[in-house]
């Protein structure tokens, strides 16, 4: 290969490497407020909560009309300010009594939250509930006994989701022994250095369909007016 060629390569990957460098502090921190604060819970960049889930899945989720989805929740945060937003109720449980008493003060009027600190009781608390649910959140302690109880409080067309998947192969793996399909979005979540995998388990895509089909821009990029010409 010519020398002209391979130094005007060399100079392509240095600038392409140099505007990541620049553009993706930017992205993340300026355009997704990747380390964002309010007191102890996270925010983005406009100060909204948002959960301690992967960017992909909150982009696809938040594309999703759950106004009438109850959720339970196995851990409360952040997460429990997000969904209480987007659907009709919240119940979670903590094992943390502090943090119980943090959450517990500031929930809305849709959210129930309930204390359980034994270890063992813990992935139990979902059966004390009366109702079904259509969206079920493993991101608390005791993640495999916690999915393995969500199964039987599931609703006919409800979903689990499974946080940090990639460090429960075996919750994951159990799952769908069951039957489920499992959906992984890879990448980082918020106030974390290192990227990982939420996981959406479901035997039925009714949910998945209730598609708001607002072409939102992801962040830090735009959407072309009409597509672009090969589009159609």
């Amino acid at each position: 290969m010519p020398i002209k060629i391979v130094y005007r390569l060399k100079q392509v990957k240095f600038f392409r490497f140099l505007i990541c460098a620049i553009r993706m502090p930017f992205v993340f921190i300026h355009l997704r407020g990747h380390i964002a604060k309010s007191g102890a819970l996270s925010v983005d960049a406009k100060g909204n909560y948002v959960p301690w889930l992967t960017y992909p899945f909150i982009d696809f989720i938040e594309n999703l009309d759950l106004s009438d989805c109850s959720v339970f929740e196995f851990g409360s945060g952040s997460s429990t300010f997000w969904w209480s937003e987007r659907v009709k109720n919240v119940v979670s449980v903590e094992m943390d009594s502090s943090w119980f008493d943090f959450i517990y003060s500031r929930r809305p009027s849709n959210v129930e939250i309930a204390l359980c600190q034994n270890g063992g009781e813990y992935p139990h608390a979902i059966n004390a509930t009366v109702n079904n649910f259509d969206i079920i959140v493993v991101d608390g302690a005791e993640r495999y006994k916690s999915a393995t109880c969500a199964i039987q409080k599931l609703s006919e067309e409800g979903v689990i989701i499974l946080d940090n998947c990639d460090w429960y192969p075996n919750a994951a793996t159990m799952l769908r022994s069951n039957g489920f399909v499992q959906l992984d979005f890879y990448g980082f979540s918020p106030n974390n250095s290192f990227p990982s995998i939420t996981s959406l388990f479901y035997k039925n895509n009714t949910l998945l369909k209730k598609r708001k089909y607002e072409m939102n821009p992801v962040i830090g990029g735009n959407t072309i007016p009409g597509g672009v010409l090969d589009d159609c």
